[in-house]
C-alpha cells in the first residue's frame, strides 16, 4: 500500500526535516552523481590540448559508429546504474500516477510517440534504436523519481547531486588534471565542460536560495554560503549564457513570491535603471556600451556577434538538412561521424549538437517533434509557476525557477534534452508538473480513487 499524500508531505514538513538532507536523499543524490560522472565527466582528456580533445572526440565517435562495443566502460556503467535507479524508484514508489494536467500529459505522450515513430523513417535505424533504448530508461528514471520522492525531496536531490558534480569537477582542477586554458582563456572546467559545470552551479544556486529561506525561524546561512561558492564557480566558468540564465532563474524565483504591486515596483525600477544606462551611454559617446560589452564578454575572445559560432553552425545545419525538416532524419540518426567531420572542416570546431533545442529536435523528429517539445517546455513552466505561486508550495517554486533556466538556455544549448546528458533533470521537472500536487490531499485522494477504478491513470479535467 502506498503512503497517502498527506503523510508524504508531513514527512517533509517541520523545521527539523529541513535542517539537513536525510540519509535517503544523500544516498540517492550520491548515486545520481555517480551516474552523471560516468555519463558527462571526462577524465580521459585530462592534460590534452584543445586540438587533441577535438580529435579524440572525432575518433571516439567514429569508433562507436563502427562498433557499438566501443562505448567507454564508464558510460556503460552509468547507463546500467540509471536502469537500476529507475527500477528502485518504481518498485518503492510512494504514490500512484495521478496526472492532473491533461494537456501536459497528452503532450508528453504525443512527443514520445513521435520519437518512436521516427524509427520507421530513420536514416540509421541502429542509431535510432539505441537512442530510443537510452531515452526510455532515462524517462523511466525521471518518472520513477517523481513517484518515489516528494517535490521537496526532488528539489533536495537536484541541489545536492549538482553540488557533488561541481565538487568533483573542481577537485580535478585542484589536483591539476585540467587544462590551464579553454577557448584561449582560463575557464573553470575540470572533468566537465565549463558550460555544463555552469548549468550544475545554476541549479545549486537556485536550490540553495530556496532552502536558505524555507526553514522556520530565519535564514539558514549554510545555504547562503553554498550559493556564494556556486556563484564564484559560475563566474569562473566564464559561461555567459549560463550566467544570464541563472540571473533570469533567480529573478523568476523571487518574482513568483512577490505580490503584483511589488512586481510592478521592481519592474518600474528596472525600467528607470535601463533608461538611465541608455542616457549615460549616449552622453559618453558609446564608450559605456563598449565597456559593458567587454565586461559581458567575460574576457573571452570569441565573436559574441555570431553567438560564439552558433549562427554559422545553424546556417550549415540548414544546408545539411537537405529539406528533411518535415520528418527529420530519425531520432539520434543525424550526428554521424561523416557530418561531424564536415562541420569541423567548415566551422573549424566540432559541434556534437545543434546548440538550440528547436533546431536539434527538427533534425531528429521534424517540425511536429519540435513543436511538441517547445509546447512541453512552456506548459511545464506555466504549470510549475501556478503551483509555486501558492505559499504552501515552496518546493514547486524552486522547481519553477530551475525550469525557467532550462527554457532560457534552450535557445543556445540542447543539454537538457539529450540522452547521456541532463535529460533526467529536465524530465523529472516535467513529470512533477504533470502529476497532481501532493498537498492537495482531498482532491488527490479523490482523483487517486477514480484512477484506480478506471485502471490507474486517473486524471482530473484540470488543464495546465
Amino acid at each position: 500500500m502506498h503512503t497517502p499524500p498527506n503523510t508524504l508531505e508531513a514527512a517533509d514538513a517541520g523545521p527539523r526535516r529541513l535542517r539537513v538532507f536525510g540519509a535517503g536523499v544523500w544516498v540517492f543524490s550520491i548515486l545520481l552523481c555517480l551516474m552523471y560522472m560516468g555519463m558527462m565527466h571526462d577524465f580521459r582528456s585530462a592534460g590534452l590540448t584543445e586540438a587533441e580533445v577535438v580529435q579524440a572526440l572525432l575518433d571516439g565517435a567514429e569508433a562507436v559508429e563502427k562498433d557499438m562495443g566501443g562505448v567507454p566502460v564508464e558510460r556503460k556503467a552509468a547507463f546500467a546504474l540509471s536502469g537500476l535507479l529507475a527500477v528502485y524508484c518504481l518498485a518503492t514508489r510512494r504514490r500512484d500516477a495521478v496526472f492532473e494536467s491533461t494537456l501536459l500529459t497528452a503532450l508528453i505522450a504525443a512527443f514520445l510517440a513521435v520519437l518512436f515513430a521516427s524509427y520507421v523513417w530513420s536514416e540509421s535505424r541502429l542509431s535510432t534504436g539505441l537512442e530510443l533504448v537510452r531515452i526510455s530508461v532515462y524517462a523511466m528514471l525521471a518518472f520513477g523519481m517523481a513517484l518515489r520522492f516528494t517535490a521537496l525531496e526532488i528539489a533536495k536531490i537536484l541541489t545536492l547531486s549538482c553540488t557533488l558534480s561541481v565538487a568533483v569537477a573542481c577537485a580535478t582542477v585542484v589536483a591539476g588534471y585540467s587544462p590551464a586554458q579553454v577557448d584561449g582563456v582560463f575557464r573553470l572546467s575540470g572533468s566537465l565542460h565549463p558550460n555544463v559545470l555552469a548549468k550544475y552551479a545554476t541549479f545549486v544556486i537556485i536550490g540553495s536560495l530556496g532552502f536558505a529561506r524555507i526553514r522556520r525561524g530565519g535564514i539558514d546561512w549554510r545555504f547562503v554560503v553554498l550559493a556564494g561558492l556556486m556563484t564564484a564557480a559560475l563566474l569562473l566558468t566564464r559561461s555567459r549564457t549560463s550566467l544570464a540564465c541563472c540571473v533570469v532563474g533567480v529573478a523568476a524565483y523571487y518574482a513568483l513570491g512577490m505580490t503584483w504591486r511589488q512586481r510592478v515596483v521592481f519592474a518600474s525600477l528596472g525600467a528607470v535603471v535601463l533608461g538611465g544606462a541608455l542616457v549615460a551611454a549616449g552622453l559618453t559617446g558609446g564608450k559605456l556600451l563598449k565597456d559593458a560589452g567587454q565586461a559581458a564578454n567575460m574576457g573571452r575572445r570569441e565573436d559574441a556577434g555570431s553567438l560564439n559560432g552558433r549562427l554559422p553552425l545553424w546556417e550549415k545545419l540548414y544546408e545539411l538538412g537537405d529539406g528533411r525538416y518535415v520528418q527529420g532524419f530519425g531520432y539520434g540518426a543525424f550526428w554521424t561521424e561523416h557530418r561531424r567531420v564536415k562541420l569541423l572542416h567548415a566551422l573549424r570546431w566540432a559541434p556534437g549538437h545543434a546548440h538550440n533545442v528547436v533546431f536539434e529536435t527538427m533534425l531528429h523528429t521534424g517540425l511536429i517533434g519540435a513543436a511538441l517539445v517547445v509546447s512541453i517546455g512552456w506548459t511545464t513552466l506555466l504549470r510549475l509557476g501556478v503551483l509555486g505561486a501558492s505559499p504552501d508550495q515552496p518546493a514547486y517554486r524552486m522547481l519553477f525557477a530551475m525550469m525557467v533556466t532550462i527554457v532560457a538556455s534552450s535557445f543556445t544549448t540542447t543539454t537538457y534534452i539529450m540522452p547521456r546528458e541532463m535529460v533526467v533533470l529536465s524530465g523529472v521537472l516535467v513529470v512533477c508538473a504533470a502529476l497532481a500536487p501532493r498537498t492537495e490531499t482531498a482532491r488527490a485522494a479523490t482523483t487517486r480513487r477514480a484512477g484506480a477504478a478506471s485502471g490507474g491513470w486517473g486524471a482530473t479535467g484540470a488543464m495546465a
